[in-house]
């Protein structure tokens, strides 16, 4: 776009970062809750595994096919799929979607990002830690006086901003018809370590930990969402640890 600068998309890059952590956050921590108390489904379990399985198969599809067009896809199939959450009848397949959805935006978003350097990257990491941080303390926030589905109509709005942005802002900086290629080096070991030992506890934490709570100990949804802050607090100095010492050496991802 004539007139803006690389820092301004830098920043918007930035902002759209926090943007989709932010909502894809609600949905891999409130969905099972949501169909559990609010739509009273059985095996409401069944949404998050759904969610987790098709981001795995969005993240692979991202890394055969880079293209803008795919990207716009994903932004809208997201919007889509976050309003498909909200209703009873299209839970399930909703929550296979946006999973879908979020597994092309986060692994694209990555790739983007790190062809403005190793400073982007330490940027666009740190900022995935603090929207991890602050999603839960608003959403503890807004169910202290509101429900869990005004909470996931208020994430479909921010899916549509994200939209927006990226229609508007994001123009892939390269050939996106070039082949994508991995550089195997320490950075990206570390990386996908991080991301192992970061995910797996946190798909069983993200799980149960609110229904747990409150059946156990009859407490409140708000005050149970609330053990999501020290959670996201600890994997936010990880991540920015992992990010300190796995950006230093090289770039994770080059198009040749």
């Amino acid at each position: 776009m004539a007139g803006f600068s690389k820092v301004n998309l830098i920043m918007i890059i930035i902002l759209l970062t926090f943007i989709s952590r932010r909502v894809y956050n609600t949905a891999y921590t409130s969905v099972v809750p949501l169909g559990e108390y609010y739509f009273k489904i059985p095996y409401a379990g069944i949404a998050e595994s759904l969610l987790y399985f098709s981001s795995i198969l969005g993240t692979l599809l991202a890394g055969f096919l880079f293209y803008r067009k795919i990207y716009i896809l994903s932004t809208i199939l997201a919007f889509i799929s976050s309003l498909m959450l909200i209703y009873k009848t299209l839970f399930f397949i909703g929550s296979f979607l946006f999973g879908f959805a979020f597994g092309i935006i986060i692994a694209y978003m990555l790739t983007i990002t790190s062809f403005y350097g190793k400073s982007s990257l330490f940027l666009y990491s740190v900022s995935l830690g603090i929207a991890s941080v602050v999603q839960p303390i608003i959403e503890t926030f807004l169910l202290t006086f509101t429900n869990i589905l005004t909470v996931f109509m208020i994430s479909a709005s921010f899916s549509f901003l994200y939209f927006l942005l990226s229609s508007i802002f994001i123009k892939f900086p390269f050939n996106s018809r070039n082949s994508l290629k991995l550089k195997i080096n320490r950075g990206v070991i570390l990386s996908s370590i991080s991301i192992i030992v970061y995910v797996l506890p946190l798909a069983f934490v993200s799980t149960f930990i609110v229904i747990y709570a409150v059946s156990t100990f009859h407490i409140s949804e708000s005050l149970a969402y609330s053990l999501f802050i020290p959670f996201f607090i600890s994997s936010t100095i990880i991540r920015y640890i992992s990010a300190k010492y796995s950006i230093r050496n090289s770039i994770l991802l080059i198009f040749q």
